[in-house]
Order: structure tokens, then sequence, then C-alpha cells
């Protein structure tokens, strides 16, 4: 059972840019979680506190932690460690991870300072590193990935550049091979869409040539993506590199969607929606200023188009 280290005392509501600067995730972090300037603090301890500081920090007044249980002929005068349920927890560190899942409203209210969610985040994700090394724990981290994910892609519009950022965090911070990479991804390429087009150009473009060589080399093992998985990426990467006005990343990566598709193995899945797509990709390949035989006979081979697309009443002028 964890051991709690002597506490450190620090002032609520006094996260500064100063202590900021202690936590610097590197890639040496996989073996350290995260490496400290300077402090004779365990550092996963340490980051307990600080975790607490920044979410104390975005809820004001308001309690975080359960108050502790009444004890008996207790001492009026001795110390009262409310962190020490916490610490001492089976769990431990979850309950400090927790804290930012229980008190997301608070931490994503309008207004909220970027500066303290952004420390937030980050001292959580140094935690992920801890739990990816240790087999024990593993399934731990991946539990914390996909719920880190769905928080960070669902908040008001206010907090979209930030989060993009902090998803981009959450995706470097993991190791080349993880299995929740692509994951991450697909939440970061859905924020993407959804974002004010300026934001997702300054943040998405010239950053999106990467995302078929994961999805071919790094991802191509069943256990990281299913065929639907790698159609949900391309498919968005698609529309991510549309938004940003990169037109050929855009033609490849519907190109790659729309060869996912087998008319015999998709027939339910090849439906009004993909059939449109598949039609604005041959308009886009046809009507292009510059004419990519390459590209429209990719198109013309796959499956949606050649065998589906062809025999859509819908779609039969193409074909005239």
């Amino acid at each position: 059972k964890k051991k709690k280290k002597k506490k450190v005392s620090h002032p609520r509501n006094s996260i500064m840019e100063e202590e900021k600067s202690l936590f610097v995730l590197s890639k040496a972090a996989r073996d350290s979680a995260v490496r400290f300037v300077s402090t004779d603090v365990d550092p996963v301890d340490y980051c307990c506190e600080r975790l607490f500081e920044a979410v104390q920090n975005c809820c004001g007044d308001k309690s975080i932690v359960p108050p502790l249980p009444a004890v008996a002929d207790a001492d009026p005068d001795a110390e009262v460690d409310e962190l020490e349920p916490l610490f001492d927890a089976e769990d431990f560190p979850q309950p400090f991870i927790n804290l930012v899942y229980d008190n997301a409203n608070d931490i994503f209210r309008p207004g909220q300072q970027a500066s303290v969610i952004e420390f937030a985040f980050n001292v959580t994700f140094s935690f992920l590193l801890i739990e990816s090394n240790d087999d024990g724990n593993a399934y731990k981290a991946d539990a914390n990935i996909d719920k880190l994910s769905v928080l960070l892609s669902s908040q008001r519009e206010e907090f979209s550049r930030l989060n993009l950022k902090l998803l981009c965090l959450l995706f470097n911070t993991l190791p080349a091979k993880h299995e929740k990479r692509p994951l991450v991804m697909q939440r970061l390429l859905d924020l993407g869409q959804t974002t004010k087009s300026a934001i997702t150009q300054e943040l998405f473009r010239g950053r999106l040539q990467c995302v078929q060589e994961w999805i071919e080399n790094d991802w191509a093992r069943p256990q990281y993506l299913t065929i639907e998985g790698k159609r949900n990426l391309f498919h968005s990467a698609s529309a991510v590199a549309a938004k940003c006005g990169e037109t050929a990343l855009y033609e490849n990566y519907v190109i790659q969607y729309l060869k996912l598709f087998d008319a015999d193995r998709d027939e339910t899945a090849i439906n009004d929606a993909v059939l449109n797509e598949a039609a604005l990709a041959v308009k886009a390949a046809i009507s292009s200023d510059e004419f990519n035989t390459e590209n429209v006979m990719e198109l013309a081979q796959c499956d949606v188009i050649g065998k589906v697309l062809s025999q859509s009443a819908k779609h039969a002028a193409l074909y005239k």
C-alpha cells in the first residue's frame, strides 16, 4: 500500500507561471514520469499536490475532496490533512486524476484561465506515463486516456484551441506504438472538424501528412484499428484537410477512405452518405484544375464507385 510522504504545504489558489516550469515532459519521462528542475519531494506525491492545487484553483471555494470522518478524542489542535485518504487509497494516484473528471464543469467554466487548465492536464498526462510503464496499471492508463480524450473533445467552443493543443500533447505523450494513439488522433480530428476554420487551419495545416503512414504502418495490426476505424480516420482526415484548403491531401485521404469499402462485405455500410462522398470525390477529381490521372484511376477501381455508385439512379449523371 502506498505510504504517503510528508506533505508539502503550498498556498491554495496560487498556481503561478513559475510553478509550471517545475514540470517538463520529455522523452526521458517514460521512466520518471516527470522531470523536475529541483525538488526533494517524491515526484508522484508532488504531482498529486500540484494537480489538487490546480483543480482547487478552478473550483474556487468549493470543496473538491470529501470531509474527513470524525475521530473520537481527536486532538483539536492537530494538523488535519484532507488529502490523506486520497494518498492512502488502494488505487492511488487515481483519486487525484478523478478530481479532473469530477470537476470538469468548473475546470471548463466560461472565463476560466487557460494557463491553469493547461497546467492541470500537463500534470494529469504525467500520470499516464507512470501507468503505461507499469504492466499492472496499464489498463488504468488506457481507461484514463479514453476518458481524457472524450473530455477534451466535448467542451464549449471557447476552449477549442486549448483543447486541440492538449489533445496534441496527449497524442505526443504516448509512445509511438501505444494502442490508444489512434483513438486520440480520431478525437483530435473530430474536434478539428467542428472548430472555426481559422483555428483548424492554424493548428492542422501542414501537419496532416503523417496520418496515412500511421494508419498503414504504425497502426496496421488489428489490435490498433478495425477496418471501420481506418475508414473513420481517413474520412475525418480528409474533412480536416478540405477545411484547411489542402486539396491534394483531401483527395488522397478520401480515396483511401473509399478504397476500404468492399461492395459485398460492406453492403449495409455503403449508405447514401458514403455514396454522396464518393460522388463529390469523383466531381473533385474530374474538375480539378490540375487533372490527376492516378486519382481518377484509383477512384474508378474503388468498389463503392465502380460497383455501387455506377448503379445509382441518383448519381447516373456522373456517368453520362
